[in-house]
């Protein structure tokens, strides 16, 4: 059994005994975290090869892996909601001269909606500076968000619709199939208004937006945005 046992044990005699005749490789010094011996080692004779072995695993438990210790890891940022001012923002004012008002189109010119079309779950909208809570319905999924308020003949004071886009981006919207003149206040991630487009006509299909990113647009009724004292770079409190 002693013989098998050394005949198991058995290695290459150049890797066993840590000696070579030339400077070990860097690479194979960081093999066996830096354990080599002493140039001076392959002047003595060679050792047998359990010797060999078990001085080996002596020689690499007394030193253990002398590796340079790593620089303890940097703590993490602390993360702020407030990261971005309005400094820095992208915040479009309102126009010093209001919009002209738009009307309605009229009822022979509105389409009809399609039958079928589930209600929305309705939120409040609290906008600083505004005394006016706004019954939003809560559009949030790609198709809610298509049909947003397309073939409503009126909005009420206190009502309007609020989109989640899902991502913050330069968003546009356009009037198809909508009938009553609406404003667009968009809104970044933290609340912030970025802008109002006012007075977006009906029945029309251009792109309306106000050049900065958002995530999020309130629609209420064409002028309601002025007339409440709505300012871009005041606070939306949105769903959570």
């Amino acid at each position: 059994m002693r013989l098998a046992f050394i005949h198991a044990m058995r290695v290459n005699a150049t890797s066993a005994r840590f000696t070579t005749n030339r400077a070990p490789h860097p690479l194979a010094r960081d093999l066996h975290c830096g354990a080599t011996l002493p140039r001076s080692e392959a002047a003595r004779p060679p050792l047998g090869p359990c010797a060999a072995v078990f001085i080996s695993a002596f020689v690499l438990s007394a030193i253990g892996c002398r590796q340079t210790p790593s620089e303890p890891p940097a703590p993490a940022p602390r993360i702020v909601s407030e990261t971005v001012t309005n400094e820095v923002r992208c915040v479009k004012p309102l126009a010093s001269v209001a919009p002209a008002p738009v009307a309605p189109a009229a009822s022979s010119k509105c389409p009809q909606p399609a039958l079928g079309a589930t209600p929305l779950i309705v939120i409040p909208i609290r906008i600083e500076g505004v005394d006016t809570i706004v019954s939003a319905e809560f559009a949030r999924s790609p198709e809610e968000t298509a049909r947003g308020l397309m073939y409503r003949t009126s909005l009420g004071d206190k009502s309007g619709m609020l989109f989640d886009l899902r991502e913050r981006g330069t968003h546009e919207f356009w009037m198809r199939n909508t009938c009553i003149p609406l404003d667009m206040i968009f809104i970044d991630e933290d609340g912030t208004i970025v802008g109002v487009y006012e007075w977006a006509v009906p029945l029309t299909e251009t792109s309306r937006g106000v050049g900065c990113a958002s995530r999020y647009v309130l629609e209420v009724a064409g002028g309601w945005a002025r007339s409440h004292g709505v300012q871009p770079g005041k606070k939306v409190t949105l769903p959570r």
